[in-house]
């Protein structure tokens, strides 16, 4: 009985029935008033009161439902860059896709659409109160850094602010905010030298995934430089699709079935097929894509998926049916159609009209994935890779650099734009140094262009065990290599140079 009492009063029923009596007893008393002035009957008021008696079960039955049913559905989308988060704290957010509500003190959020992360306060010594707006900088930074990314929300700072003044244990904290991940840092000095420290903790298990520390002389340096510096690589390295958070959110869906993945989810599936590239996942993920974009017809990022899955038909040979392209195409343009501001949409669709050979469109999307969202070492990896194919090396150089840069964990195929920069300058034994940098098992294109650069440098026997790899690879690539490296060289000048190179090493294409 108290349990029931305890609901009546959390669903605010009781609310509804003091509001229906205030109002029924002003009705009756206008009734009583007004009806005798029409020379109306007694049983009129009588009736009238009975009807209100019998309207206010009624009342609380209707008030009790009402509680019962979500305010917000699961497949709204909005352009707010603020809502309402747990215990009804501001959450800064990039997008709201198809994102159920998140339960208070939920710190396994894999089951919903995004998954929440609480940067909080850098720690800074009393002693050093100067160097507080360094550590308010880099919070600013990394959390506005951090909600570019669709698959995270980050809770806002102000309301980090609060309860970490009130909350110390960052268990608490997280079951407080209902946040899966959070970030803390600290700001210490020492002479003209700072020691910027962060590390990323799993909240539930208590678990750290994650930290760093930077040292800097700050005497000749621009802390607006500084903070954008560190705070760039922080989320980087975090957020990226090759990130730690990636890391961690994929091993949380591993067993989930197919009915139970969100769109975010699906997502994080494709992000761990393209982390790999083999051509047995690529048939499964395309058969599991096909069924989600059914259950969501309008999650941009499952369409943009699949466009990519459709793409590898092309420009990879796996498991190809007839018009990969076209399809590709229409899946990136519908996914552009419902969100034209999504980074990753912008990327499937650059990638698609590079292989269509519409370089105008290309250049067109690729610099509006870039714009998106520069510290995505993923999108900037594949845009710079694009750019060495048509031939742009500086620009290409320059975007790969970056990503190298910010992100350490970035994507090993990223040494390609160096191979083909140095393929291009004859730089032969700085291209097989990055060859060997690459580590993608189960690619042919590792032993082509090992087997292309040993014939340049006249290493015959190298370059036929190169060719041998290939074969155990791919015992079929005579039969259709020429046009996968077609796909990718159209306009980069190497299609002769490798086809040439397998000539000379024993494999006559067809």
């Amino acid at each position: 009985m108290a349990n029931f009492f305890k609901e009546i009063k959390r669903r605010k029923v009781w609310q509804a029935a003091l509001i229906y009596v205030a109002v029924a007893w002003v009705l009756i008393q206008v009734a009583d008033t007004v009806m005798p002035m029409f020379d109306a009957p007694k049983w009129v008021v009588t009736a009238f009161t009975i009807l209100l008696g019998l309207g206010f079960p009624i009342a609380i039955v209707l008030a009790w439902a009402y509680e019962l049913k979500p305010h917000d559905s699961e497949s709204s989308e909005t352009d707010s860059s603020t809502t309402t988060g747990t215990d009804n704290l501001p959450v800064t957010k990039s997008e709201n896709k198809e994102q159920p509500q998140l339960q208070t003190g939920q710190a396994d959020s894999s089951r919903t659409s995004k998954s929440w992360i609480a940067v909080m306060p850098f720690k800074v010594p009393a002693d050093h109160p100067e160097l507080s707006e360094l550590g308010d900088g880099l919070t600013e930074n990394i959390c506005a850094g951090l909600a570019r990314f669709p698959y995270l929300a980050v809770i806002a700072r102000e309301s980090v602010s609060r309860k970490a003044a009130e909350i110390k244990d960052v268990r608490e904290f997280s079951e407080t905010l209902g946040a899966r991940y959070v970030i803390e840092g600290s700001v210490r000095g020492s002479g003209d030298n700072v020691r910027i420290s962060l590390r990323l903790i799993e909240a539930a298990p208590g678990i750290s995934l994650w930290g760093d520390h930077f040292t800097r002389d700050i005497s000749e340096t621009d802390l607006f430089a500084l903070e954008d510096e560190i705070s760039d690589h922080v989320v980087a390295t975090l957020a990226d699709s090759f990130g730690v958070l990636i890391r961690s959110l994929t091993e949380s869906i591993e067993d989930l079935p197919e009915t139970e993945l969100s769109p975010i989810d699906w997502l994080l599936r494709t992000f761990e097929y393209l982390r790999l590239y083999l051509p047995d996942q690529h048939a499964l993920l395309r058969d599991q894509l096909e069924g989600a974009v059914e259950r969501y017809p309008r999650s941009p990022e499952i369409r943009a998926s699949l466009a990519h899955v459709y793409l590898n038909e092309a420009n990879f040979g796996f498991n190809p049916k007839p018009d990969s392209l076209d399809r590709a195409l229409k899946q990136a343009e519908q996914a552009f159609e419902l969100d034209g501001a999504s980074q990753f949409v912008n990327q499937q669709l650059a990638q698609v009209h590079f292989f269509r050979r519409d370089l105008d469109r290309f250049r067109r999307s690729a610099d509006r994935a870039i714009a998106l969202n520069p510290l995505d070492t993923n999108t900037l990896g594949i845009i710079g890779l694009l750019f060495v194919h048509i031939r742009e090396f500086d620009r290409g150089i320059e975007i790969t650099q970056k990503v190298m840069q910010l992100n350490e964990n970035h994507a090993h195929w990223c040494h390609f734009s160096w191979i083909w920069y140095h393929c291009g300058r004859e730089e032969y034994e700085q291209a097989l140094e990055r060859v060997s940098m690459v580590n993608i098992a189960g690619n042919f294109w590792i032993p082509l262009v090992t087997a292309a650069i040993h014939v340049q440098l006249n290493r015959e026997q190298d370059a036929q065990a190169a060719v041998a790899r290939l074969l155990g690879i791919d015992p079929d690539f005579a039969s259709h290599g020429r046009s996968e490296i077609e796909a990718w060289h159209f306009a980069s000048g190497f299609d002769e140079f490798l086809i040439d190179g397998l000539n000379r090493a024993g494999l006559r294409l067809q």
